[in-house]
């Protein structure tokens, strides 16, 4: 009986130790939210992620206890210069690669503030991971500089997401924009 015991717990510390755990080759750097105006129903963050691993990382799920709600978006331009920003269901970091999360390009949607955040302030957010690992991710909030989409200024009433799912307050929204 002895020897079945000491097999099964060495087949599941095996087990564990051979389980990637991609949170450790996952590097973030300049973590930061773009503060938003006073009673913004929508904001912001950024960041940069490192894959130092040998295995492709997909970030599945983001979350904040800061936020009603949070998803990872694209922002696309089509050939006739058209943007559009809608969800995606992951986000993927290739082995030894780095995917930069940018105004204009992804970027984490932030519904539903808890309070208002200033230039100074600290916001935690928790990535799920491909291996259902979860890591947790500080972001300092920062005034806008340039150009940097405002999606606090938006209007969400006349914006198209596509198919996303509607969030509170956020019914019928559709957030294609045109360049002039």
């Amino acid at each position: 009986m002895n020897n079945r015991y000491l097999a099964i717990i060495s087949l599941a510390v095996t087990t564990l130790l051979s389980t990637p755990l991609y949170a450790a080759d996952l590097d973030v750097s300049d973590a930061w939210v773009a503060e938003a105006p006073p009673m913004a129903a929508v904001m912001a963050g950024y960041m940069t992620l490192h894959n130092k691993g040998k295995t492709g990382i997909k970030i599945f799920n983001v979350s904040s206890p800061e936020f009603k709600s949070a998803e990872i978006h694209e922002m696309t331009t089509d050939a006739n210069g058209m943007m559009s920003m809608s969800p995606i269901p992951h986000l993927e970091i290739k082995a030894g690669k780095s995917v930069t999360l940018a105004p204009g390009g992804y970027h984490l949607m932030l519904y539903g503030p808890k309070t208002r955040y200033k230039q100074g302030d600290k916001i935690a957010f928790k990535f799920v991971l491909s291996d259902n690992t979860s890591m947790e991710v500080k972001a300092q909030v920062r005034k806008k500089v340039g150009h940097a989409m405002d999606h606090g200024h938006m209007d969400h009433e006349h914006m198209q997401h596509g198919d996303m799912p509607m969030h509170e307050g956020h019914e019928q929204m559709d957030h294609s924009m045109h360049n002039n």
